[in-house]
């Protein structure tokens, strides 16, 4: 999803496309309906997403492959400074 977004900015150079790219990385990072991380920095293990109430334990390959492809869109040069500057002001973010 990223991905798609981050193109749909560039091709249609609307910001509301780099913001909702940058608000769908953050779901894997807490920005959820849970408010838990998805996405383990301490581990690098990725929960393969949530139910209700709780996060899903397992963690596939999958999943992990999915945050990582999310995180080198966002962190690619261009996007990277966009979330640089944006982290200035978190009111852009979310």
């Amino acid at each position: 999803m990223v991905q798609t977004l981050i193109v749909a900015y560039e091709t249609i150079d609307d910001n509301k496309y780099r913001k909702f790219a940058i608000d769908t990385f953050y779901w894997f990072l807490g920005k959820n309906s849970l408010n838990q991380e998805v996405y383990n920095d301490l581990t690098g293990g990725c929960h393969d997403g949530f139910g209700e109430h709780s996060l899903n334990m397992n963690q596939g390959a999958e999943s992990i492959i999915s945050y990582l492809l999310a995180r080198l869109s966002i962190d690619s040069k261009e996007m990277n400074f966009l979330f640089d500057n944006e982290k200035a002001n978190p009111d852009l973010i979310f």
